[in-house]
């Protein structure tokens, strides 16, 4: 049985080859972030060791302000537009 890697290790982007952390959203869809936290980040992390993923959520004012703070890789990544799902046409 092949081992699962430790989601909290950056690994490279395909394009621009900058690290980013893979994290799971309240929809349960995979989110690269850039893997270095930043004081005005829009989302932070939290580790599950039960399910061995990060989790990802939307920061808010009033939060802790000490917790780290990341920023979604689409928004950093100049080749973002390749790696994006095509929308589901408008009827």
């Amino acid at each position: 049985m092949r081992e699962k890697s430790d989601p909290r290790k950056p690994s490279a982007c395909r394009s621009c080859g900058a690290q980013v952390l893979w994290a799971t959203t309240t929809l349960g869809k995979q989110t690269p972030l850039d893997a270095e936290p930043v004081p005005d980040g829009d989302w932070i992390l939290a580790f599950s060791a039960k399910l061995f993923r990060l989790s990802v959520t939307k920061w808010r004012p009033g939060e802790d302000p000490a917790r780290r703070r990341y920023t979604n890789h689409f928004s950093t990544c100049a080749s973002a537009d390749q790696h994006r799902s095509p929308k589901a046409s408008s009827r």
